[in-house]
């Protein structure tokens, strides 16, 4: 073979290499494009879902309704008029609409059943007791009132014993989509302000909305060890830290010792009861630590439990802590100690408005 045949396969060989490195690149632009796409496309579901919940909350909520911008690079605001409801997003709320015991006909589109009336965290999602606010009233009346509204075989449950925790109106809307909602839980600077759900175990939630459809993001969902309807020693709560910030991406902002100072409150509603929250603890740790730990043998079991997740914060608050607390645990991934492993903790004292 002669110099110049060397030369010239030579030569055809280094054009198809670069031709082969062009086409990889622009597929590998092309994946990245399409990733970004459908990244862009999820975030913007996420909000958009999180802006209906949050005009059928705080629209309630406020006899008012939510002036409400949604965009998908931009992080949710919720500001109140006494206007008309102005939703920067093509939605309908009434999307998904799934039944709760009773038809629209029977007990009024907007009314709402409570969730689990016979039984409180059971394996089923029980049929709804509709009205059950207004049909009593302040919150009292006879068992055996209460007994005739339930389903045809349900039995009394215990949590009906007076005085019944009333539904507040803020929830009646979301409780007509979804009757595994629960309470919601609203953080200031940060895109937290959504619904939180609770289902039969801790998996549901992990990747389906509010509304029960498919979602990457998930829910932000309570332990489902935990009882919605009271204040328990330890009520956890957990969602996943999306990049965009969503659900409880931004908890993040609480490794900022200047963002802990400024926002050592938040506020934490049940169905039954609004809630301050004042923050006592903050800390990185691993899924094998029992931060999440909801049943205490005594009122020195759990004394113990204070000071030992105290001690892991990466800040020394002077609140004082008895056996008689109730605290509040928001639990999302983090990627310090253990890249699948990892969990960012936040800590809150819970106090009854």
């Amino acid at each position: 073979m002669n110099k110049q045949t060397v030369i010239f396969k030579s030569g055809i060989h280094s054009v198809i290499a670069r031709r082969l490195l062009i086409v990889i690149c622009l597929g590998a632009f092309g994946l990245s494009v399409w990733k970004l796409a459908v990244m862009a496309a999820g975030s913007y579901e996420v909000r958009k879902d999180a802006a209906e919940a949050r005009q059928l909350y705080y629209g309630a909520e406020n006899a008012g309704t939510a002036a409400l911008a949604v965009s998908a690079g931009q992080t949710d605001s919720v500001a109140f008029s006494s206007g008309k409801s102005q939703l920067a997003a093509e939605s309908d709320s009434s999307t998904g609409r799934e039944s709760v015991g009773m038809r629209s006909g029977e007990a009024g589109a907007d009314r709402a059943a409570a969730p689990d009336i016979t039984d409180s965290v059971g394996a089923e999602r029980a049929a709804a007791v509709p009205d059950i606010a207004e049909r009593l009233g302040a919150g009292r009346a006879a068992s055996s009132d209460i007994a005739g509204m339930l389903p045809a075989g349900a039995s009394l449950p215990s949590q009906l014993q007076l005085p019944f925790p009333v539904i507040r109106d803020s929830f009646r809307g979301l409780l007509a989509l979804n009757p595994d909602i629960v309470g919601w839980v609203k953080v200031g600077d940060t895109s937290i302000d959504y619904p939180v759900l609770q289902a039969a175990d801790n998996e549901y939630y992990l990747h389906r909305s509010y509304k029960r459809e498919e979602s990457d993001a998930g829910s932000i969902f309570m332990d489902f060890r935990n009882k919605p309807l009271e204040a328990e020693r330890n009520t956890i709560l957990y969602g996943h830290r999306m990049k965009n910030g969503t659900m409880f991406g931004d908890l993040k902002k609480y490794m900022e010792r200047d963002f802990f100072e400024k926002h050592r409150t938040f506020r934490y509603d049940t169905l039954s009861a609004s809630y301050d929250v004042d923050i006592f603890s903050v800390y990185t740790t691993t899924a094998d630590v029992n931060y999440i730990e909801t049943e205490f043998a005594d009122a020195a079991e759990f004394t113990l439990f204070l000071q030992q997740i105290r001690e892991r914060s990466l800040y020394k608050t002077d609140m004082e802590h008895g056996a008689g607390d109730r605290i509040i645990t928001l639990s999302t991934c983090d990627y310090t100690l253990d890249p699948k492993a990892g969990r960012l903790v936040v800590h809150g004292k819970l106090t009854r408005r």
